[in-house]
């Protein structure tokens, strides 16, 4: 595995490293589970996201394209030399930043990533990626009881984003409020295809006093 400081040098644009893949565990359960929340966009969501992708070029949506592609595979660096080919004065774009986070998140880079994070948040508030994404970065940086304030106020304005309350049941969790934790899973189960939650949770340490219980949520 890079260490922190090889890491920084190659989103810096320093230096580039073959292969590198995303780091495990969190991040996948994230990367995974925000697949299964976008399938379940309600109208509103749909219609934001279609807007702000609007501005981008065909050239800078396929090395978009290009970069989520990479961070499938689970490089990091790769995707991070796509994103770099996107035009200069994109690169403020939300759905841009949104792909900077996964790298950064890919790099175990958390500082950074929640300063990405803030601006997506505040670029594109109507969107819950923004806020989800700052409160992963907290928690990745042991600051668990700052990433649940920041998404409860926020689960009435997306009471349809399923990943939200995921992520709310595992800081829950890890803050020692168990009955919560089961709560907010729960409702994710019964909103979701519970079989594949059920897979994910069992599989997320940050699930793990819970796991004795998941199965007869």
């Amino acid at each position: 595995m890079l260490s922190h400081e090889e890491a920084i040098r190659i989103v810096a644009g320093e230096e580039r490293a073959s292969g590198g893949c995303l780091c495990k565990g969190e991040f996948f359960v994230f990367a995974s589970f925000l697949e299964l929340s976008k399938n379940r966009a309600t109208k509103s969501t749909g219609d934001e996201r279609e807007r702000i992708m609007r501005p981008l070029s065909i050239a800078d949506k396929r090395y978009l394209r290009a970069t989520e592609g990479w961070l499938e595979l689970g490089s990091w660096q790769e995707a991070k030399k796509e994103l770099d080919c996107i035009s200069p004065q994109m690169r403020e774009h939300p759905a841009v930043l949104c792909a900077r986070w996964n790298i950064l998140a890919g790099a175990q880079l958390w500082e950074l990533a929640a300063q990405v994070a803030r601006k997506l948040s505040k670029l594109a508030p109507k969107l819950p990626f923004g806020w989800i994404q700052l409160a992963h970065s907290l928690h990745a940086m042991k600051r668990t009881e700052e990433a649940r304030n920041i998404l409860l106020p926020l689960v009435a304005k997306f009471p349809d984003e399923c990943l939200m309350q995921y992520k709310l049941a595992c800081y829950a969790c890890q803050l020692g409020k168990l009955d919560e934790a089961r709560g907010w899973l729960k409702g994710v189960m019964n909103h979701s295809d519970s079989s594949k939650i059920e897979k994910m949770a069992l599989d997320d340490p940050d699930l793990k006093p819970l796991w004795p219980d998941i199965r007869n949520l």
